[in-house]
């Protein structure tokens, strides 16, 4: 199958999309939690000050 071939486009995209739903990592749930508790407390401090 070369280039030129009217499904290779569409194999590379299915390809593609494979290899991308592979790479994508789930954030951790400690991660989740210590942003929501920054954010949080960044808007304390600046509501309180």
């Amino acid at each position: 199958m070369g280039c030129c071939s009217p499904d290779y486009q569409k194999m590379v995209e299915e390809e593609e999309k494979r290899i991308n739903e592979n790479n994508t990592k789930p954030v951790p749930l400690w991660v989740k939690l210590a942003s929501v508790t920054i954010i949080v407390a960044a808007i304390l401090i600046y509501v309180l000050v």
